[in-house]
């Protein structure tokens, strides 16, 4: 699935800007600027460290004889709002 590839792709990106240091201390700044191009397109984490990707909405279609998924709208790039969390810098 896409969020393996994403996942592991994420973790390659800053292990080899880290130089291969896996210490949060190092890892977290790196992955609080690090952005990946995805098939469901480009993936960063937000100032809460959640992964935000495009998010779209479709509709599943019979196109050519074969159920596709058409995209209706694309809702961009939604993050979860902050509700007060204490534990945030």
């Amino acid at each position: 699935m896409v969020q393996g590839y994403d996942s592991g792709l994420v973790i390659l990106k800053a292990l080899e800007q880290s130089g291969g240091d896996a210490r949060p201390d190092r890892l977290i700044p790196i992955l609080e600027k690090l952005k990946i191009e995805s098939p469901r397109g480009t993936f960063e984490f937000d100032e809460q460290h959640e992964g935000v990707y495009p998010m779209y909405v479709v509709e599943i279609r019979m196109v050519g004889g074969k159920a596709t998924p058409v995209v209706i709208e694309n809702m961009g790039r939604i993050k979860t709002p902050n509700m007060g969390c204490t534990l945030l810098k």
